[in-house]
């Protein structure tokens, strides 16, 4: 895993489990990311756009094997609702 993907899995995985998939003007940033043989560590703020409020949170930890799981569980999900979209009935 990289620097780019491990950015784009702790992304994805904050902003899914905080609900802010369903919520308008909520984003999360990934800032200062470090990777190591086992685990990404990463300064991650979670920014509410509308109240202009930002909560950071300083030197998450993150398992390699956890992100890579959910990167794979986030696409397989992704691909079965395209193909769920696209089915002409």
């Amino acid at each position: 895993m990289n620097i780019k993907t491990a950015k784009e899995a702790i992304w994805n995985f904050e902003y899914y489990t905080n609900g802010y998939g369903r919520l308008s003007g909520m984003d999360v940033k990934v800032v200062n990311l470090r990777l190591t043989k086992k685990s990404a560590i990463a300064d991650v703020k979670l920014i509410d756009r509308e109240d202009n409020h930002v909560d950071r949170y300083n030197g998450q930890r993150y398992s390699i094997v956890v992100l890579e799981k959910w990167t794979n569980k986030f696409l397989a999900e992704r691909l079965a609702d395209r193909r769920k979209a696209f089915t002409i009935k």
